[in-house]
């Protein structure tokens, strides 16, 4: 009984935001997927930028993409789009070449409800991308884009 508690303690710890990041793993039991780069979303996610291969392999399907749709009368109106793998343009997050030749910068905002939620951006350029990945079957996956740029 003791253990239990114990584990259900350090799930509202890591879903909370008590455990580091560098500490965060994909899951309570410390086991993760043998294919998973890195249990750790931090290892995760350097990787995760920069083979396209890991990309198509952790993106979740259909991709949640939401977006402005600028042609919609009298103003811009969000418009979200469900993408199979046909549709998704890999490599489908900047690598750090990409992010230093043009200036963006990125960090790891929050870890809402055992996630982590990404922001890319560019100082006053109106450049505004969020990438949310959600731990699922022992690895962490690509679930959302949010493109809010102008």
């Amino acid at each position: 009984m003791k253990r239990g508690f114990s584990a259900f303690l350090f799930v509202i710890c890591l879903c909370s935001g008590c455990v580091s990041d560098a500490e965060r793993r994909v899951e309570t039991t410390g086991v993760s997927s043998p294919d998973c780069p890195s249990a750790y979303f931090v290892g995760f996610l350097k990787m995760f930028m920069e083979d396209e291969n890991v990309q198509r392999q952790w993106t979740h399907l259909p991709l949640k993409e939401l977006s402005l749709d600028y042609a919609a009368n009298p103003e811009p109106e969000p418009r979200v789009r469900m993408l199979n793998r046909e549709e998704i343009k890999f490599p489908i997050i900047p690598n750090n070449e990409k992010k230093e030749k043009s200036g963006l910068e990125f960090k790891v905002e929050e870890f809402p409800a055992c996630g982590a939620k990404v922001v890319f951006y560019m100082e006053d350029s109106g450049w505004l991308v969020y990438y949310f990945f959600n731990a699922v079957n022992g690895c962490w996956k690509l679930t959302e884009i949010q493109d809010w740029s102008m």
